[in-house]
């Protein structure tokens, strides 16, 4: 498919050819409308008769050029429509090239020359018309090409940043996990460190224990443990119970 410029450009240039078309056609129906204007007697009756020619000439053209709708018709009026346009086309081209030979030799050109320009002039619009028509119809072919091309540039457009949202979305999510990741590692690293610092500290209290269970049999009263291991009365008596040392020594 074609890009959005590659058709506009195209447009353009068809605009430009379809102006010209469009001028050649007006140049050549306004010389042959002038020619068989001149031809006629200068009164406004004949004049006005003169143009029925070329104007029929130009309708019966434009009639033919236009596309037909496909109906039911009866042999006759298929016959009738096919003959009777070509025979107005016909006539109306014989007298409209007699109005502009006849002007053309009053004006001095010679007879060769008089009999090809009433060709020429009816020719040119006809083949203008029918190049204009041409280039109206790949107009709108080219106009839909645009419309097709803007709409699939558009949906590009809709799924690059809807491809765009989706990475923006996904990063955020794995800075997101990373995130929560981060804190669980913190977390985890917390605990084992309180855990190891319980391990120590039961470490620590089992030595104190052993060394107050010593000095205990040593002979060592509580306030005198208490204040070697720089513990507290209370917690001195609850070692030595916890070991059964304090009711030995109450026993004894």
């Amino acid at each position: 498919m074609k890009s959005t410029t590659e058709i506009e450009s195209e447009l353009e240039r068809l605009g430009r050819v379809r102006g010209w078309y469009r001028l050649a056609f007006g140049l050549a129906v306004a010389v042959s409308l002038a020619a068989n204007w001149l031809s006629a007697e200068a009164t406004m009756g004949a004049r006005a008769f003169s143009l029925i020619a070329p104007i029929a000439l130009l309708v019966v053209v434009e009639m033919l050029l236009q596309p037909r709708p496909r109906v039911e018709r009866s042999a006759v009026e298929s016959v009738a429509l096919a003959v009777i346009p070509l025979a107005i086309a016909l006539f109306a081209a014989v007298v409209s090239f007699g109005h502009i030979r006849e002007v053309a030799i009053y004006f001095g050109q010679p007879e060769w020359a008089a009999t090809l320009l009433p060709l020429v002039i009816d020719l040119l619009a006809v083949v203008a018309n029918m190049l204009s028509r041409e280039a109206h119809r790949a107009t709108a072919i080219h106009q839909a090409e645009l419309v097709e091309a803007k709409a699939t540039a558009r949906e590009a457009e809709q799924v690059a940043e809807a491809e765009a949202i989706a990475e923006v979305e996904a990063l955020a999510e794995a800075e997101r996990l990373e995130g929560i990741e981060a804190v669980a590692k913190a977390a985890e690293a917390e605990r084992r460190a309180a855990q190891r610092k319980r391990t120590a500290a039961k470490s620590g209290d089992a030595k104190a224990k052993a060394k107050a269970f010593r000095l205990h049999k040593d002979g060592l009263t509580q306030p005198e443990i208490a204040a070697k291991l720089g513990k507290s009365t209370r917690t001195i008596r609850r070692w030595l119970n916890d070991t059964g040392a304090s009711t030995l020594e109450v026993a004894a």
